[in-house]
Order: structure tokens, then C-alpha cells, then sequence
């Protein structure tokens, strides 16, 4: 399917149309942007829909090269941390009059963003969908190298491509959210992670699991993930079981999904679990 591209305040933004479109859906994509390769052409748009991937990046090329090309070429992303929501609010304001529906729809890390974003200003979104999204991560995170068999697992890549893909999110992130202070002080010692615990403070408070609140009562709530993604399934229960201390309704899907890929492909079926979502709309 073909797309079109607009600027909104100097941003890039891609758009699909699908249909005399009457709902608009704003996707925010994993980590790692790419204008040439939109993730929403790997998404099956409803009849009526209209759909904007904004441009989450920092203007920055990603620090690695890979030969695989899901994630070569690279730009690093932003849309998990703070003015981005500005962004997203500017592409809903474009488009205010033409639209009766407006959806927010993230995975992986798209997804983090989903949920902090709806989180602030959940009166702006009918509907939120939610796809592998970390609410939190542990210390174990930081040791890429070490979980480096297990990150190509559930990415389907090689080894190099998943240690420097994630190494360069955990960087990107370091200098949002610590200055560029906290990575140069984990150490690993036996797989053991030790760093600046007042420092690791400033990362939890940007944890989906810490910014959901009972305001999110207001917008229709949709959080997937798959079975074999343990790690995201595991920060999904904990979310799942936080929303319902608060009194947020919503509708969870633990789904079998592959097993090799288990994030990568698990991502993309919870969209589409997702899409089936918004026909009860």
C-alpha cells in the first residue's frame, strides 16, 4: 500500500489511507525509526481508517551497522521520553476535523510510549493499543552481552545485530534519562549487575508501571503480548495486575505466538490483535 508523507513543525510524518477513512490511528513504531520503512506497512489498516506514523527519531543515526535489513539504517528514537508527546498531539490537532476516532497504537517501545502518553492525557484517545511494550525492565537489562543468545532469539537476528541494536537503545536512553551518566557505572561480575542505584531512580520513573494512573479509566485500554516473549510477558503481568490495583479497566491477550522472533513477530500480531480490537469500537 502506498504512503504519503507531510511535515508537522519540521517532523516527518507517514500516512495510510484506507477507505473513506472517518478514525485515525497514530502509530508509534519500535525503537530505531526509518522514513524509507514505515512499521505500519507491516500493519493491516481497518476499512475507514487513516493511519500517521509520526517521526519519533532524535535526528540521529543509530551507532551500528547490520546486515540485516530490519535494522539497518537506522535512526535513534525519542517517542518514549519527553516532548514527544507534543508530536503526537500536533498530528491529532492536523487532523481534528476529518476524524471521529483517534486511536494511539504502539509496539515495543512505540508501545512504552503508548502507555505514558495515554497516561498523561488519556481524554485525548478513544482507544489505546498496547503491543509487547516493557512496563518496566531489571538490572539484568544492562548486561547485553551476556543475554546477547536470548536478545537474537527473540528479535530473529544474529548476535552482533541484537548487542549493538540494544546497546544502542540502552545509550539512547542513558542520555534522556541520566545525562549520559549511568552506563559508565554498570558492572557486571558474574552476570551479577551492579550500577548507581540514584541514578537507576531516574530510568524507573519513566517505567510505563510507574506513569498509568486511574485517570486511564477514561479511554478504552488493549495490551498484548506474546506467551514466548517472557521477559515482556513477565513486566505485562505486573503491569496487568497494577491496572487492576487502580481500577483500570481493560482487556489483556497472552497469545502463543512463535517462538523464534518471539518479541519481533509477537509485536506485529499484537497490532493486528489489536486492529480486531477496534471493531467493537
Amino acid at each position: 500500500m502506498e504512503f504519503e508523507k507531510i511535515s508537522l513543525d519540521g517532523k516527518e510524518a507517514i500516512i495510510m489511507r484506507k477507505g473513506k477513512e472517518n478514525k485515525l490511528i497514530v502509530v508509534l513504531e519500535p525503537y530505531g525509526f526509518h522514513p524509507g520503512k514505515p512499521f505500519l506497512n507491516l500493519i493491516d489498516i481497518p476499512e475507514g481508517y487513516m493511519v500517521v506514523e509520526p517521526d519519533g527519531s532524535l535526528g540521529k543515526p543509530c551507532n551500528f551497522i547490520s546486515k540485516d535489513d530490519r535494522f539497518s539504517n537506522l535512526m535513534k528514537g525519542s517517542w518514549f521520553y519527553g516532548n514527544y508527546s507534543d508530536v503526537v498531539l500536533r498530528v491529532i490537532e492536523r487532523f481534528a476535523k476529518e476524524v471521529n476516532h483517534v486511536i494511539l497504537a504502539g509496539a515495543s517501545m512505540g508501545g512504552w510510549g503508548a502507555l505514558n502518553i495515554a497516561s498523561k492525557y488519556p481524554e485525548k484517545f478513544d482507544a489505546v493499543i498496547v503491543s509487547s511494550a516493557p512496563s518496566m525492565f531489571g538490572k539484568s537489562f544492562f548486561n547485553v552481552k551476556g543475554n546477547s543468545e536470548l536478545l537474537a532469539k527473540m528479535m530473529d537476528s544474529d548476535k552482533d545485530t541484537a548487542i549493538a541494536y540494544f546497546t544502542d537503545m540502552l545509550e539512547t536512553m542513558d542520555n534522556l534519562f541520566s545525562e549520559g551518566k549511568l552506563l559508565s557505572t554498570v558492572k557486571i561480575d558474574n552476570e551479577k549487575v551492579s550500577l548507581d542505584e540514584s541514578l537507576y531512580s531516574a530510568w524507573k520513573k519513566e517505567f510505563p508501571i510507574n506513569k498509568v494512573n486511574s485517570d486511564l479509566s477514561k479511554t478504552k485500554l488493549f495490551i498484548s503480548v506474546n506467551w514466548f516473549d517472557t521477559t515482556t510477558m513477565l513486566s505485562n503481568e505486573k503491569l496487568h495486575e497494577k491496572l487492576r490495583e487502580i481500577n483500570v479497566a481493560h482487556e489483556y491477550q497472552v497469545f502463543l505466538g512463535k517462538k523464534k522472533g518471539s518479541h519481533y513477530y509477537g509485536m506485529i500480531e499484537g497490532i493486528r490483535r489489536g486492529m480486531e480490537f477496534l471493531k467493537s469500537l
